[in-house]
């Protein structure tokens, strides 16, 4: 690893790219921890509705602010924002690959 400051999501897309199954592990195990499995749903359909909160609303037959509120409590638990292309892939990677 570089000498520099790292977030969670660089240390997560490291240790997807090297394979480290350990690391892998770990970061599963820490978000399924913090995170109930409606609200990784939820952040699934975000991503996969191209980080538009409106259009995961539609699509999974929620309200917009609840989709919302979803995300931004998975943010504060987990500290990897999926609200910007780096947290989202990482977390897209760690589970989805």
């Amino acid at each position: 690893m570089p000498k520099k400051v790292l977030y969670l999501e660089d240390i997560i897309i490291e240790a997807t790219l090297k394979q480290n199954n350990s690391l892998i592990h770990l970061f599963r195990a820490y978000v399924l921890q913090r995170v109930k499995p409606d609200m990784l749903y939820t952040v699934r359909a975000f991503i996969n509705h191209n980080m538009n909160s409106s259009l995961t609303a539609k699509n999974i037959y929620m309200h917009r602010n609840t989709v919302n509120y979803r995300i931004d409590h998975f943010v504060d638990s987990t500290h990897i924002n999926v609200k910007e292309f780096k947290g989202a892939s990482a977390l897209y990677i760690l589970f989805y690959q």
